[in-house]
């Protein structure tokens, strides 16, 4: 299935893939396949902070399943050995799985729809601490899953929501993370940048939502101001020149 966008008042067609998560602009009657956004943050090496968290959650299983100077079968010690390694998947997946129910609930919140869902979910939770938030601010929302596109960067996206928050037109992106990371600005950035670009409108702020997927705990972040929009901008586009050179490095490696 692939989801098409007519973006630049009907003059650019973007297609998006959400299967293999891939984008195909049609401009000027030249199809071609451009980076997400996603994807040029990922440049960023957070391989450390997850082996650390992978290497604590296996550690975790050890000690609360093998207790000093008791002796166990072999057979225990592997089973032990084989739950400590996948440890982390599946924490992963269970996390992943409250992140996609509060996404859900949201967004059908925005949308003035309902979704079924056990009350004392996590996920429900999350979700019910960001609609209180949004009542506490003026939500109105004007857009949701607005994908964007930059004509001068060559490179595609999709935001969250586009709304008014307290009046002032705002960028909102919902995060199912453990905590709010520095590239987050980066990507938001990137969305406000690319939204300007095509419309000509002028974002005033961007939102950091974290829904706290292990624990509950609602989390904001407001980024507002033409100096710290330009800095994270910058920073994306730094990060976008990156990925295109390490492309231009293994082309000519494999020539």
């Amino acid at each position: 299935m692939t989801i098409t966008s007519n973006l630049y008042s009907g003059n650019v067609q973007l297609e998006f893939n959400p299967n293999n998560h891939t984008y195909y602009v049609v401009d000027n009657g030249e199809r071609v396949r451009v980076p997400s956004v996603t994807r040029v943050c990922g440049v960023l090496d957070k391989s450390g902070p997850l082996m650390a968290w992978a290497l604590n959650k296996a550690l975790a299983v050890c000690k609360g399943g093998i207790q000093p100077d008791t002796p166990y079968p072999d057979i225990y010690l592997e089973e032990v050995w084989k739950t400590a390694k996948r440890a982390h998947r599946v924490l992963k997946e269970e996390a992943g799985d409250v992140g996609h129910e509060a996404h859900k609930i949201i967004e059908a919140h925005l949308k003035g729809e309902s979704v079924s869902t056990t009350d004392q979910s996590l996920g429900r939770e999350c979700a019910d601490r960001a609609i209180q938030w949004m009542g506490e601010h003026a939500f109105r929302p004007l857009a949701i899953e607005r994908y964007v596109y930059s004509r001068k960067y060559g490179c595609s996206g999709m935001l969250d929501c586009l709304a008014y928050v307290d009046d002032e037109l705002a960028i909102v992106d919902w995060k199912s993370s453990k905590s709010i990371y520095p590239e987050y600005f980066f990507q938001t950035a990137a969305y406000q940048g690319f939204y300007q670009e095509e419309t000509g409108d002028k974002v005033q702020c961007r939102y950091l939502v974290r829904l706290g997927k292990e624990d509950g705990i609602l989390e904001v972040r407001k980024r507002s101001g033409l100096v710290n929009f330009r800095n994270d901008y910058k920073g994306f586009l730094g990060l976008l020149q990156a990925m295109n050179s390490l492309k231009e490095v293994e082309r000519g490696m494999n020539e």
